[in-house]
């Protein structure tokens, strides 16, 4: 298993379009085959931040996920809305 850490940092003044925007992805990613869990959660202590957690059966199946439709389209559509480039973090379950 992989759990991957997303910090998703947006402009100011973008955060509702950045929600509608992001349910598309969430919705759809949940379905993706590998998919264990995918949620968004806001940062309460820092303005505009969000961390996308991810869990995913295998290494194969979050690369396949990063070319579904739903993906790319997500980052065509998001793309202006962020204020710094995403900072991912993936992690080996440890067995």
């Amino acid at each position: 298993m992989l759990i991957v850490h997303a910090i998703i940092k947006i402009k100011p003044d973008t955060e509702n379009e950045f929600l509608e925007k992001v349910q598309p992805l969430l919705t759809a990613s949940r379905k993706d085959e590998g998919c264990i869990s995918y949620a968004l959660f806001k940062n309460t202590e820092e303005k505009n931040s969000f961390m996308m957690v991810e869990q995913w059966e295998s290494p194969e199946m979050l690369e396949k996920h990063t070319k579904e439709p739903h993906f790319i389209k997500f980052g065509e559509d998001a793309g202006d809305l962020m204020a710094a480039p995403l900072e991912i973090k993936t992690y080996p379950v440890a067995d």
